[in-house]
């Protein structure tokens, strides 16, 4: 029987565990799981947190933008490139909130050191609840975390990092792939999976009963630090055009908004914006694009051919495809018959 020396063993031990980690790292260094070396082999990036994955992009490898996109989960699905002669970013995220954008802003301007020409900023109405609790971390977490001189190093060596890019290496595979997932492409662009007719359906009841007890439930109580966190952006982004339109979703729910009596400050959140700014588009209303059932995956996230009329609508661009109802452009001086026309829609319907 052959016998191994301890030497020997301890040598092929550490031969075999330094080859296991060379060969993990080639594999997360090559599909690149958190953004952080920019490689572009993935067809399939998997949205595993928006905030550390698109601050490594800015931190690493994005540093010639001109246009900044922000807002939460719904903007997320506008594509960057259907502002052609713009190098725009879409920074937006899963549930960001008020204090978030501004901070972002500052983030984007100090690690690319960019002079912003546009900031565009949608706005959910949802947001404005100040006593709905969000599950994201602050992103002074992240911005510490990325900032640590030996995170790439640990992204290379985690074995959430492992089991992240051996998923996605399987999601290039059909039978490995989940339709009901939805991921970014090469170019990082988030892709939306389409629902079935009865996944559908279910979304659309699971959001009714969500906005009925809690977004929009007896406990609503409206940010009022909007208007002094949009000064202090307006301020410091002086020589920045900022564009803030309100993202639009589905008829059922801002009925469902009306019914609960938020319409008040509704009116006080739009307000709040023209305000600051002089003007908004808003999109959140009754028009032909929010009755159609089509144009939303559930009923608040509307799908990517939706998010090009918005971004076409809000930077001027020729769209034929844009109705005429959809992104009403709100100021000062025509606030009150917004209004009134609203008030008076609501009453024929």
């Amino acid at each position: 029987m052959l016998k191994i020396s301890k030497k020997t063993f301890f040598y092929a031990s550490v031969i075999s565990i330094f080859i296991l980690l060379i060969g993990s790292a080639l594999i997360i260094f090559n599909k690149d799981p958190f953004w952080c070396f920019s490689y572009k082999y993935s067809k399939y990036r998997l949205n595993i947190d928006e905030r550390e994955q698109k601050l490594n992009l800015i931190h690493y490898a994005r540093k010639n933008i001109d246009c900044l996109i922000l807002g939460s989960s719904r903007v997320t699905y506008i594509n960057s490139f259907d502002l052609t002669g713009r190098n725009a970013f879409n920074f937006a995220v899963s549930d960001m909130n008020l204090a978030e954008i501004y901070d972002f802003v500052e983030i984007v301007k100090f690690k690319t050191k960019c002079n912003l020409k546009y900031i565009i900023i949608g706005m959910d109405f949802y947001s404005m609840n100040k006593s709905r609790k969000s599950d994201f971390t602050s992103i002074q977490y992240y911005t510490n975390k990325i900032c640590n001189p030996f995170y790439k190093i640990k992204t290379l060596i985690s074995f959430d990092s492992l089991i992240y890019s051996i998923k996605s290496l399987l999601y290039s595979f059909e039978m490995f792939q989940d339709r009901r997932l939805d991921y970014y492409s090469t170019d990082f662009i988030k892709q939306m999976f389409i629902p079935t007719k009865n996944e559908k359906m279910s979304y659309m009841v699971s959001d009714i009963k969500q906005y009925e007890s809690k977004i929009y439930g007896d406990n609503f109580a409206y940010n009022y630090d909007l208007k002094e966190t949009f000064k202090k952006m307006r301020k410091t982004n002086s020589t920045a055009k900022i564009i803030i339109f309100t993202t639009p979703e589905s008829d059922q729910l801002f009925k469902l908004m009306v019914k609960k009596n938020l319409m008040k400050y509704y009116k006080m959140w739009i307000r709040d914006i023209v305000d600051v700014f002089g003007y908004l588009y808003n999109f959140m209303d009754i028009n032909s694009i929010t009755i159609n059932s089509e144009n939303f995956k559930d009923l608040n996230h509307f799908y990517p051919n939706v998010g090009k009329l918005i971004i076409h609508r809000v930077m001027k661009v020729e769209d034929s495809d844009i109705p005429d109802d959809f992104g009403y452009l709100v100021n000062k001086e025509n606030i009150e018959y917004y209004f009134n026309r609203i008030d008076l829609s609501l009453k024929n319907q």
